[in-house]
């Protein structure tokens, strides 16, 4: 006697996402496999909505507890809201909140924002690290992996979590072995982060009123673009020879003694035509664009039809537009000459500082004008380096460029 053939039943509503297969079973075809859902079809999809996020995501799916334990989505709101409060306070940048928020919420959604915190082990850490190195170069992949420990570690620090998390040995920051090997290749491609004597020569000579007294100050002391855009005329003395600051970056105090032709360029900017400043809060910096604005900006976007803010999604927070005019100017200079190529910018130009300073041998000197703290406990202890010691430095770097 012939077994009758079961009749295929109708989807429930035109767009159910399940197929009926031949066992008898509600299914799905995700990344070339069949998962199913058992007969009955409103209990198949209950049960695939459960588990869709993780199998589209290529992870096995785990139970889902209701026992009051955060998820992976609250850790990572609780982390982000610590560090919105930092950037409030001036603690940490606006730059590294964003950071924060692009890092951390890539990795709650590669690994499920709705897991739970305790349901991770390291094989979840691995396959994210295998992940971020398709994605990444090492450096990228080090700053991914610090950030999302930290998220875990600010849970645990904060009693959101009962212990801590374990990552496991795959989970690390790639070794300083692979990041020079990755610095090496990137090297043998792009050539060395460095500008030779005759290029800085070059960039002086070809470029001319502010732009010119930057390039001097980003050889003269190792200032970034940064550094030039917050410039103001308090940090300098009555002789524009020395430049006292703090480092934005590390609080760390910066004494860099002027080249006379440093000295020399920012009194023509300052003494010259220069701009009328659009802003009581642009009054006193010593660089100043054509339409007397700062050189570096950032601007709340706005709906030019309602007039409301532009909010980012992720970060819930009105986007904002960075400009950086310095950097603008200085990569059409070096298109210009034709000596411009991947990985060099006006940060090179700090770059240079440091690798013709160090030829001096005096480390302290060279840290105390870059702004870098003093190592070991000689930062606590060295008060004081005589001017004498930093002229020494800052007039090697000058015979490098003008002989």
């Amino acid at each position: 006697m012939k077994k009758s053939k079961q009749s295929k039943p109708k989807k429930p509503w035109p767009t159910y996402p399940l197929f009926w297969h031949r066992n008898g079973q509600w299914c799905k075809k995700i990344r070339g496999k069949h998962h199913y859902f058992g007969t009955d079809a409103r209990a198949a999809h209950e049960e695939y909505i459960r588990v869709a996020e993780d199998l589209h995501a290529g992870r096995k799916p785990r139970h889902r507890r209701d026992d009051g334990e955060p998820l992976v989505k609250d850790l990572v709101n609780g982390f982000l809201n610590t560090q919105r409060q930092k950037e409030a306070n001036g603690s940490n940048g606006g730059n590294w909140y964003d950071e924060c928020v692009r890092v951390s919420m890539h990795f709650a959604e590669h690994i499920g924002k709705d897991r739970q915190w305790d349901d991770l082990d390291p094989s979840d850490f691995g396959r994210y690290r295998n992940h971020l190195c398709r994605l990444h170069e090492p450096p990228t992949v080090s700053r991914h992996v610090g950030i999302v420990k930290s998220v875990f570690k600010h849970a645990f620090v904060n009693n959101l979590i009962a212990e801590e998390v374990r990552f496991g040995d795959r989970f690390k920051k790639p070794s300083e072995r692979e990041i020079r090997r990755h610095q090496n290749t990137v090297e043998a491609e792009n050539g060395v982060r460095l500008f030779g004597e005759d290029e800085v020569r070059t960039l002086l000579d070809e470029s001319s009123g502010q732009l010119r007294a930057m390039i001097l100050l980003g050889v003269n002391g190792g200032y970034y673009a940064v550094d030039c855009a917050g410039l103001s005329i308090q940090m300098l003395d009555d002789e524009y020879t020395v430049s006292l600051f703090p480092r934005n970056k590390t609080g760390m105090k910066r004494t860099v003694p002027l080249w006379p032709e440093t000295s020399e360029a920012i009194n023509e900017v300052l003494n010259g035509k220069r701009p009328t400043p659009r802003s009581p809060d642009s009054e006193n910096l010593v660089f100043l664009t054509q339409r007397g604005n700062p050189w570096r900006t950032e601007k709340v976007i706005v709906d030019a039809a309602t007039g409301a803010l532009v909010m980012n999604p992720k970060t819930g927070r009105p986007k904002v537009q960075r400009k950086d005019a310095i950097a603008l100017q200085f990569s059409k200079l070096l298109d210009r000459l034709d000596i411009r190529r991947a990985g060099r910018g006006f940060g090179t130009l700090r770059h240079t500082f440091r690798t013709w300073a160090d030829e001096t041998l005096d480390q302290h000197a060279v840290d105390r004008i870059m702004g870098h703290k003093l190592p070991g406990m000689r930062g606590r202890y060295v008060k004081r380096i005589e001017m004498t010691r930093l002229r020494a430095v800052t007039d090697h770097v000058r015979a490098k460029v003008f002989g």
